[in-house]
């Protein structure tokens, strides 16, 4: 009985491993394929379709939000050219006197500060913004030019809150006299910026292209509003960091506008840009969760991927019931799990079903059972955690399947264990692929993710016995190469022995 059995699911075995399948299953899966292709093909549009929508709204919100920032914008720089103007108008005699008269005007305006730079390097200011002048290297923007120059955002020593300088240049006598500046809040444009449309899933920032530095406008966090933060690092992050520079590179050519989404900690954004007219370098950008732009879409994405999986699950059942209809072999083959799951290669069940024949069987020639054990399986579990465990036995798997899989069974027979049977090979053949698979297991490296420090070498433990040289009984010959094992970690583990009887 017990021989009839091992028969039996050798032949299941050999059946898999010939491509033995029913013409009907082969209906069913191409059934299944165009399934999974029109699917596919569904999905892809939808997606596509959705990204469309997303940066369409998205690109809309912005320029809106772009058009309030520069008629604010723009309204500043009339008065700060309608000042100069008028000062270019007129003689000035005491240059102090116009300074003093100027000041004095400031509190029924909406700038905080004004003043003067004479072209000889002058300044008529408060003594707090000479100093944040000097600091912030402001008297670069002071030159002879055809329109109103910008300077970056800074925080006023006068109120402590950030502010921008607009230096617009005056003439006497058609010769370059100075520059005129005000420095405004950035809290006004900020609040051109802000917007209650999708307020919990949308972000608006000031951004300086050239330094990837950013003003938080409105978001999320209300806490964040005002603040200084930097791109660079949160970019990083993202799975689409080359579009996200080519992105960068259209706002720093002059681009007025453009669109893309990307995801960060599998969250996916939309993100506009749109030039702000009067401040050279600076954008407006809109960013926005995508799952607030498309909920209703995505919904029915997921309902067009609910509708395909019904599709492959009426599939599967009618599979199933085909089955019913095939041979006792078949139905074998159905309820007998031949490969281990994790690594593809035969499982314990399996191989001892087909081995313990070959090596029983004098007609099959001679051969080697080989017992491996990764060496310290469950340190590299305990301290890199499972995953890292899998990945290590599926690629000590296939480097046995690289080595032994064209001349013999390849099995995991438990845990970190392997066993595997070759025939037609001498001792010097097998030693030689066992030295190449030990030279191979140390080029095995785990991902920066689960070893950052990259200190994990591969090593293994093998123990071999030789038929019908050792036994011809296949519970005898796995006790050898079980005992060689034992011999091998008794001295020290990373590496390999052969049976000897004169040891035991």
């Amino acid at each position: 009985m017990k021989k009839k059995k091992k028969q039996n699911s050798d032949a299941v075995i050999n059946s898999f491993l010939a491509g033995k399948h029913g013409s009907f299953n082969k209906i069913i899966g191409i059934y299944l394929a165009g399934c999974l292709i029109c699917a596919m093909i569904i999905l892809f549009v939808f997606n596509m379709l959705i990204e469309n929508h997303d940066e369409k709204i998205a690109g809309q919100m912005c320029n809106l939000i772009a058009e309030k920032v520069n008629n604010s914008i723009r309204y500043m720089t009339n008065s700060v050219e309608n000042l100069a103007t008028v000062m270019s108008e007129y003689d000035i005699g005491n240059t102090e006197q116009v300074y003093q008269q100027m000041k004095n005007s400031v509190g029924n305006s909406g700038y905080v500060s004004i003043g003067i730079i004479c072209a000889d390097g002058t300044i008529y200011a408060q003594e707090e913004e000479k100093e944040e002048f000097f600091k912030w290297n402001l008297t670069d923007h002071s030159k002879p030019s055809s329109h109103v120059v910008f300077s970056e955002p800074f925080r006023s020593s006068l109120t402590g809150q950030l502010v921008f300088a607009m230096f617009s240049p005056v003439y006497q006598h058609g010769e370059f006299f100075g520059d005129l500046y005000l420095t405004y809040p950035l809290a006004e444009i900020e609040e051109m910026a802000y917007t209650n449309a999708f307020k919990e899933d949308t972000e608006i920032w000031l951004m300086d292209a050239y330094s990837d530095n950013i003003i938080r406008c409105s978001g999320t966090d209300e806490f964040q509003k005002g603040s200084w933060s930097n791109l660079k690092l949160d970019k990083k992050r993202t799975k689409e960091f080359a579009q996200y520079q080519s992105w960068e590179g259209l706002m720093r050519s002059g681009e007025a506008s453009a669109a893309f989404t990307y995801t960060i900690d599998e969250i996916s954004y939309t993100q506009v840009f749109e030039t702000i007219d009067f401040m050279e370098g600076w954008s407006v950008v809109v960013r926005v969760k995508n799952s607030a732009l498309s909920g209703a879409l995505s919904l029915f994405r997921w309902a067009t991927m609910l509708f395909s999986l019904t599709l492959v699950l009426a599939s599967g059942i009618l599979l199933l019931f085909s089955h019913r209809r095939e041979t006792m072999e078949k139905k074998l083959f159905a309820n007998l799990s031949i490969y281990d799951p994790l690594t593809n290669v035969l499982n314990r069940r399996a191989f001892e079903c087909s081995a313990g024949e070959a090596v029983e069987s004098s007609e099959r020639g001679a051969g080697a059972l080989m017992f491996f054990d990764v060496d310290c399986f469950k340190q590299v579990n305990d301290k890199y955690g499972h995953d890292a465990g899998d990945f290590i036995l599926v690629e000590f798997a296939k480097l046995l399947m690289k080595h032994f899989g064209e001349c013999g069974l390849v099995s995991r027979y438990g845990g970190d264990e392997f066993v595997v049977l070759v025939k037609g090979l001498g001792r010097s053949d097998v030693d030689t692929r066992v030295e190449q698979l030990r030279v191979e297991c140390c080029q095995v490296k785990l991902t920066e993710e689960q070893c950052p420090n990259h200190d994990f070498e591969l090593h293994f433990s093998c123990g071999i016995a030789a038929y019908p040289e050792h036994s011809k009984d296949f519970g005898k010959l796995t006790k050898c190469a079980d005992n060689a094992l034992y011999s091998v970690k008794e001295n020290g583990r990373n590496g390999y022995g052969w049976y000897d009887a004169n040891h035991e």
